[in-house]
């Protein structure tokens, strides 16, 4: 999902705003919380993006949902989303935290699609590999996706890095092709 432009300053701020007053980890899974909860909740979901519902009455709502569950600070960053019709960015604000609470952390997020799942120590050739190239920390999600025949796929931000068997078939189709 793209963030916006408002979704990056509004994460910026409330990031700041828990690391000054040594909330980050805090305030950083409360977000998560809420985040995984809007994705699961459609009722939640649907609460945060009705137009109908009026600021003072989502913020009554709040309160009472959130107020005994989650940081102090994090309520009032959703009070001050609400208060700002901003509340429907929550889903890209919560992105942009983790991002730069993984940026500060120094750990780079890699999604690896593998035909089968990996045996052995290859994860852990993997992840040395990458950790020596990025000179970061490695956190490594994998899934599998049999219809690479063979191989894996590695995406790293906006880069994927294809070793995967179907990618090379169709390469050497091509080629045939165009030869």
């Amino acid at each position: 999902m793209a963030s916006t432009k408002a979704a990056k300053s509004y994460a910026k701020a409330i990031f700041a705003l828990a690391g000054e007053n040594d909330k980050l980890d805090r305030v950083r899974g409360d977000l998560l919380a809420l985040a995984q909860l809007r994705e699961k909740s459609s009722e939640l979901s649907s609460f945060f993006s009705n137009p109908l519902i009026t600021t003072e009455r989502r913020s009554e709502i709040i309160k009472k949902l959130f107020g005994e569950k989650l940081d102090p600070l994090t309520v009032k960053f959703l009070l001050f989303l609400e208060s700002k019709g901003r509340i429907d960015h929550l889903a890209d604000i919560c992105e942009e935290v983790e991002a730069s609470y993984y940026e500060l952390k120094g750990i780079l997020r890699v999604q690896m699609t593998a035909a089968k799942a990996p045996e052995g120590d290859q994860v852990e050739q993997i992840l040395q590999r990458l950790r020596d190239r990025f000179s970061k920390e490695i956190e490594l999600a994998v899934e599998i996706e049999p219809e690479l025949l063979g191989g894996f796929q590695l995406q790293v931000g906006d880069t994927v890095y294809d070793s995967s068997i179907r990618t090379k078939l169709l390469t050497f189709q091509q080629k045939l092709i165009n030869a």
